[in-house]
């Protein structure tokens, strides 16, 4: 899992935020990786988002798309 989360996270998140959860996990392991998961889907996913996601399908639509604000390195960090 922990490589999948590496790609995952440096393939999506803008390069500060990349390096900054690397520092991270170099520091504090894998735990940190799980935590910014869950960040980016808490905030990616708010209610308002999922009541137009009836299905699976519109739901990774949504998760393709989450706004900027939320993974950036500021938001991102404070809310792990």
């Amino acid at each position: 899992m922990t490589e999948w989360f590496m790609c995952l996270f440096s393939r999506t998140l803008p390069w500060s935020s990349v390096l900054r959860v690397w520092d991270m996990f170099f520091c504090e392991g894998v735990k940190v990786l799980f935590r910014v998961g869950l960040v980016i889907l808490k905030y990616g996913l708010r209610p308002q988002v999922l009541k137009r996601c009836p299905g699976m399908y519109e739901t990774l639509q949504a998760l393709r798309n989450i706004d900027h604000g939320v993974m950036a390195e500021g938001f991102l960090l404070f809310q792990v």
